[in-house]
């Protein structure tokens, strides 16, 4: 009888599963600004609005991650064909510390403008995050080296 209802059951987890990663996939298509306002529509309970902009950025800020490492992995395959390959390389790595300095400085200012370590101080710095990660894997799906 387990057997039966195991099997039973089977094509219902299957949908919801298949639904979860359909919602998944979609969902990170979305850009910067329909996340944010995603976060923003929830609820009007500013811990939510804050953990869901949190979530938002660690996703994203794991995407630009993976986003790099794939740009560095397209310019290794191409390394017979760069003149200066070596020097590129040390450059991006470089481009790369010198932006997420600049990026931080700058959301940190527009977060400022709030009393530190409140819901609007918060949601100000991750929604800027989010916007300016954004742009820099947009950025690096582009970046032209050949």
């Amino acid at each position: 009888k387990k057997d039966r209802l195991f099997i039973r059951r089977l094509p219902v987890k299957i949908i919801i599963l298949s639904i979860l990663l359909i919602s998944n996939m979609v969902y990170a298509s979305l850009t910067a600004e329909e996340r944010i306002t995603h976060c923003y529509s929830l609820t009007t309970i500013s811990s939510a609005i804050n953990n869901c902009l949190y979530d938002n950025y660690n996703e994203t800020r794991k995407e630009l991650y993976l986003t790099f490492i794939e740009l560095n992995k397209k310019i290794e395959s191409q390394q017979k064909y760069i003149t200066h390959y070596n020097v590129l390389k040390r450059k991006l790595a470089d481009s790369k510390r010198n932006w997420q300095s600049s990026v931080n400085a700058d959301c940190l200012l527009e977060a400022y403008v709030y009393e530190k370590a409140s819901y609007a101080f918060f949601s100000t710095k991750y929604s800027c995050l989010i916007n300016r990660y954004r742009q820099r894997i947009d950025y690096y799906h582009n970046f032209k080296f050949t």
